[in-house]
Parts: structure tokens; C-alpha cells; sequence
């Protein structure tokens, strides 16, 4: 699933830039990249359903999931209700890096 992500990385921020990025695998059907360089963490994901909840509070809630496991701090740096889709089902929440993660995912 990792090759999954990695090629998704690339569609969604191109070749180049996709170097700058650490994958972190979260579990079979997620994980992080984040480039502290440019201040920037994606939450990607695989998803089958069409009922994704893209809420305020989902987002505010992955960024709670996020700093705490990584100890750092993020936000969401997307709109509510709006799908990011990269590579067919891969599914992003996009978040800004307030401070360079530090931690592994469990």
C-alpha cells in the first residue's frame, strides 16, 4: 500500500516536490507525509465510500490525532466540505505545520 501512497504523493504535489515529503505508513489504509520544509502534512487515505465526512470537526479532529501522535502542531489548512483526491481513491486532508513532527505513528 505504501507504493499506493507514494504514487498518489506524486500526482497530487508532482515529482520534484514529492522528494521534499517523509511517509509515514499509519496503517493498511492510511498515512502522513509531511514536509517540514514546506510546512506542509497530508493525511492520505483509501476509501471505497462516498460518504466521507470532510466537517470542520473531522478536520479539527485529525489535527488532534495528528499532534498528539507526532507531537506536533497542526491545523487544517483546507475548507470544510471539500474532497482533495489524488491517484483514484487515495483521499487527503491537507493540514499546516506549525512545528516539525517528531514522533512515529503507532
Amino acid at each position: 500500500m505504501t507504493v499506493d501512497f507514494k504514487r498518489a504523493l506524486k500526482e497530487g504535489v508532482g515529482p520534484t516536490d514529492s522528494k521534499s515529503y517523509k511517509l509515514i505508513p499509519h496503517d493498511q489504509d492510511s498515512a502522513i507525509a509531511y514536509s517540514a520544509e514546506k510546512k506542509t502534512l497530508y493525511y492520505l487515505f483509501r476509501s471505497d465510500s462516498d460518504n466521507l465526512d470532510y466537517s470542520g470537526d473531522r478536520l479539527l479532529e485529525m489535527a488532534k490525532l495528528i499532534n498528539h501522535q507526532l507531537k506536533c502542531f497542526v491545523s487544517p489548512a483546507q475548507k470544510p466540505y471539500r474532497f482533495i483526491v489524488w491517484d483514484g481513491p487515495t483521499y487527503v486532508y491537507k493540514f499546516k505545520i506549525y512545528d516539525a513532527p517528531e514522533g512515529e505513528l503507532n
